[in-house]
């Protein structure tokens, strides 16, 4: 089979075992995912899952197309074309252990062997303390399973830290879709999150008129609810007083 080359055709192949898994319950998506040795983790549904190498590095796989020629697959060769994409995986302690969590959730147990993970510091600043989620790009780099979100979401823009200033002065510590105070810091200030609506990658304007002050929660759902299309039509209306 030949391997993938994109880090799209990675993803897509992602979301089709983990679709597999969770939505099909499909025992043999789920073994692969136990069995794996080298692994992508990747934002699906509301939470981090976990993809093995030797499926995601095989262009166009399916769990039909996996199991019919398994016997030909070597995981070495994908791990080579994946970390082509995603860079060098390494072994880490608390990846690890949010791996067999995950499993866990599956209702199975991770596979008793040595472990690689791709994005390792990118898995820290996701599932660190709500004071990590200021960089919105980690989370971006997770995934969010909307495809067209993915798409939209591709690439990484520098940000203006004065424009940041500017609306985080304006929120005095409020969200500015909820309305709730952020909480406390250790500074006594309160902690809220600045998210541009139209994201740079769609030409959005990195100005105040653009982007607005949330809670850690509110910008969470900015990025990976449902409704995420309906929030922004809802953040536009807001923020458009702020126009000049």
């Amino acid at each position: 089979m030949k391997c993938a080359a994109s880090i799209d055709e990675i993803e897509l192949n992602a979301f089709s075992l983990l679709d597999a898994a969770h939505k099909a319950e499909n025992a043999d998506a789920i073994e692969l995912i136990r069995k794996g040795r080298v692994l992508y983790p990747i934002q699906y549904d509301g939470f981090l899952a976990f993809v093995p190498s030797k499926f995601i590095g095989y262009a166009r796989n399916s769990v039909e197309k996996h199991m019919r020629k398994k016997a030909g697959l070597d995981g070495k060769e994908t791990n080579v074309a994946v970390s082509r994409i995603l860079g060098k995986p390494a072994a880490d302690e608390y990846v690890e252990n949010c791996f067999k969590e995950y499993c866990r959730s599956l209702g199975v147990t991770a596979a008793n062997h040595k472990h690689r993970f791709w994005k390792v510091e990118t898995v820290k600043r996701f599932i660190a303390p709500p004071g990590s989620a200021a960089n919105d790009i980690a989370l971006n780099e997770i995934g969010n399973s909307d495809p067209e979100y993915r798409k939209r979401m591709s690439r990484h823009y520098e940000r203006d830290a004065k424009v940041r200033q500017i609306v985080l002065q304006r929120a005095e510590g409020v969200c500015e879709e909820c309305g709730q105070p952020g909480f406390l810091k250790l500074d006594g200030k309160r902690y809220l999150e600045t998210h541009h609506i139209i994201s740079l990658s769609e030409e959005g304007a990195d100005q105040p008129h653009n982007v607005i002050a949330l809670c850690a929660n509110d910008h969470r759902r900015a990025h990976f609810a449902s409704d995420w299309q309906e929030l922004q039509e809802k953040f536009l209306i807001k923020i458009e007083k702020y126009r000049a």
